[in-house]
């Protein structure tokens, strides 16, 4: 009950104003909240894909010259193979090259120079096919190309070709001028 100057009713109407911001300032405060953990469950979400894009990338790739690895190559290879059920001749063919005189590089100027040797022969390998076929580090000095499709016998034979061209062009590294040529084998797949 209030008094006859209004005191009491006066006095419930500033508590309930009182409440009434709190609760407001409260609710601010959680949606504030809420936003921040959205924002950071968002951030944690982003973070987790690059790992996960990451690590599909490093099971497939090699490190040094960013080209497929022999996981990845195999996988392919196997793809092919299983192919074979559907009653064609054959599958594809597989390129598969061996550096010469890698070791002197290695040996000689050192591991470094061996790194960027391999970086540019991967380069030179990337250009020199197909972009259907798969390129792919198999390991040390040792690389491989997969040829698929219609005319695979045929595209190995230009594509060695134009793989050894390329490799034969000189390379300059440290300072020096070199030379390096590969061994190259072709199977069929059948």
């Amino acid at each position: 009950v209030a008094n006859e100057n209004g005191w009491f009713t006066h006095w419930v109407s500033v508590q309930r104003d009182i409440t009434e911001r709190k609760e407001a300032e409260e609710a601010l405060q959680q949606a504030q909240m809420d936003r921040e953990e959205r924002v950071a469950l968002q951030s944690r979400l982003v973070e987790r894909e690059r790992i996960q894009e990451e690590l599909s990338y490093a099971a497939f790739h090699d490190e040094l010259t960013r080209l497929k690895n022999r996981a990845y190559f195999t996988s392919r290879i196997e793809e092919a193979l299983s192919r074979k059920g559907d009653g064609s001749r054959s599958t594809a063919t597989v390129l598969y090259m061996d550096l010469d005189r890698f070791k002197y590089v290695n040996d000689g100027i050192g591991h470094h120079a061996g790194d960027v040797l391999l970086k540019r022969v991967a380069e030179r390998l990337h250009y020199s096919i197909d972009v259907e076929a798969v390129v792919a580090r198999i390991g040390g000095d040792e690389f491989a190309v997969l040829l698929t499709g219609e005319d695979h016998q045929k595209q190995a034979v230009e594509t060695a070709g134009r793989i050894i061209q390329a490799l034969g062009l000189p390379i300059e590294i440290e300072g020096q001028t070199l030379f390096t040529s590969c061994s190259i084998g072709i199977a069929t797949l059948d």
